[in-house]
């Protein structure tokens, strides 16, 4: 079985989520393909709308969540009364460049972690166009502007407690399979706290808190960390993960190097074993980075989420127990205060993760694509 993945590069969430089921492809046997779907327009194209997401991202997120709610009522409005949004039309203008595409590289089914992707196929089956198995999958703990428009033969959601929203927004039931969000097999697994310690080079005597904006390094970063080193034990050690920001990490830097409480780390492929470590994680609600937390079971707190959807991952992880949240930095450091003072509500909220089942999701969704695969060679 071959599967071709259709991500985009606004933020690293859709391409962590079709890496992970790639590399579990490859542990049963199977092989994938990770594509760029913007990059077949052109790779001008690609940057030019990864790069401007990400900057509206981290210098206006307020103006994010304005064009978030604006394209979710015309995304709504359009789909009710049967007419296709400019962002649909924007995406069918990338089929002939994905028609090429899938002539020359064969597959037996398309996955597609990304809206962008997911609407140029649903164009493709209404012209009638012969593609392989289609499968959307929603890297969020809510239904996307626009992502309602997708009509591919099955689309993946989070949690059962996401069905009934994404049946709300247009997308028949009966094609909704909560298989969770896929995340890498390095999130499924420990090597033990001392080996991380060692890795990291981190003291293991000490009591680690991380805290992660994500790929991009979003977030009131700086005022948390200076409200942890008031509110906290001299034992308790702060780890920053600034992703590729490198302005954050410059700022970090400075500003508490001196304290020898705070380690700061850029961009990183050892965020699994830092969770290992840690007792604690503050991160922005993103669909993935709160998935691989809690498959590797840490107690979290959600900082201030970008507008829109992250909003909509924090109401869901706080109301099931997964997480606390509060809005400012220093009622962020104070929650964090008294969850580590507080083994037994630390616990408590590993066991909600759990009864999620948010581990294993990509061995789930491989075991999807070989049995309806199997159905359509029958």
């Amino acid at each position: 079985m071959h599967i071709l993945v259709l991500s985009c590069n606004t933020g690293g969430g859709h391409n962590s989520a079709g890496s992970a089921v790639i590399e579990c492809l490859a542990a049963h046997g199977h092989t994938g393909q990770r594509v760029d779907f913007l990059a077949l327009a052109g790779q001008k194209v690609s940057d030019a709308v990864s790069n401007t997401y990400i900057e509206v991202v981290k210098k206006a997120p307020a103006v994010f969540g304005v064009t978030y709610q604006v394209g979710r009522a015309v995304s709504t409005a359009e789909h009710k009364l049967g007419v296709r949004s400019p962002v649909y039309a924007a995406c069918a203008q990338v089929i002939p460049s994905l028609e090429r595409f899938l002539a020359q590289h064969p597959c037996d089914a398309i996955l597609a972690p990304h809206t962008f992707p997911a609407l140029a196929l649903t164009e493709m089956k209404r012209r009638g166009m012969e593609l392989p198995l289609t499968v959307a999958v929603a890297t969020d703990y809510t239904c996307t502007p626009f992502f309602e428009e997708e009509d591919c033969d099955y689309t993946l959601v989070p949690s059962p407690l996401c069905v009934d929203e994404f049946c709300r927004r247009g997308i028949p039931r009966e094609k909704l399979v909560p298989l969770g969000i896929p995340v890498s097999e390095s999130f499924q697994y420990r090597i033990g706290r001392d080996a991380c310690c060692r890795r990291l080079g981190l003291d293991p005597s000490r009591r680690w808190v991380l805290l992660m904006g994500g790929s991009m390094g979003a977030g009131h970063i700086q005022q948390l960390v200076r409200c942890l080193l008031l509110l906290t034990e001299e034992q308790v050690h702060l780890a920053v993960i600034c992703g590729s920001n490198l302005k954050l990490q410059a700022a970090v830097s400075r500003r508490f190097q001196s304290s020898g409480r705070v380690k700061v780390v850029g961009f990183t492929d050892q965020v699994a074993r830092y969770l290992e470590v840690c007792e604690l994680l503050y991160t922005k609600p993103g669909g993935i980075t709160s998935t691989e937390a809690a498959a590797m079971g840490v107690p979290m707190i959600h900082m201030k989420p970008i507008p829109g959807c992250e909003s909509k991952n924090r109401q869901l992880f706080t109301r099931s127990g997964m997480s606390v949240s509060a809005r400012s930095s220093l009622s962020l450091a104070a929650r964090g205060r008294d969850l580590l003072n507080d083994p037994d509500r630390r616990r408590r909220m590993v066991e909600a993760q759990r009864r999620q089942s948010v581990a294993g999701a990509a061995g789930r969704i491989v075991g999807f694509l070989e049995e309806k695969t199997a159905e359509r060679s029958l």
